[in-house]
């Protein structure tokens, strides 16, 4: 066995450093529905509503603190799993900022992919008597 482990501590590590990664993504979603409802006001939402992603990243902040602190002792398995997680997610941003327009063609087919793509308006094509329409019908 890899380092001496057994089926159980691989489950367990590979869940833990799962866990640490999820709870990232989540506090990053919930700052991305506060930016996007709130700052850029993209949906008709009460102000007051932002209790509600706030006390959700108060929750989540907590979460991940408490799966970190106190952190793990020195010399064991688990003393690792933080710094694995950490490194997982860096190298996620390392490459999005490495090839931005390559994340953005990613995050489109994923949104055409799942249909929640923004419709692309069509290009607008000329009509039989040579007037140009918008949106490309005839």
């Amino acid at each position: 066995m890899f380092f001496s482990a057994n089926a159980e501590d691989t489950f367990v590590w590979g869940g833990t450093i799962g866990t640490l990664i999820l709870l990232v993504a989540y506090l990053l979603t919930t700052i991305g529905a506060i930016r996007l409802i709130f700052v850029q006001r993209k949906m008709a939402v009460p102000a007051w509503q932002i209790v509600i992603p706030l006390a959700a990243i108060v929750l989540l902040g907590y979460t991940l603190y408490r799966n970190v602190i106190p952190y793990p002792p020195s010399g064991s398995a688990a003393h690792w799993l933080p710094v694995v997680s950490g490194g997982w997610l860096l190298a996620g941003i390392l490459a999005v900022l490495a090839a931005p327009a390559t994340a953005r063609r990613m995050g489109v087919k994923l949104g055409e992919m799942e249909g929640i793509a923004a419709a692309k308006a069509a290009p607008a094509q000329p009509a039989a008597d040579g007037v140009l329409l918008e949106g490309g019908a005839g």
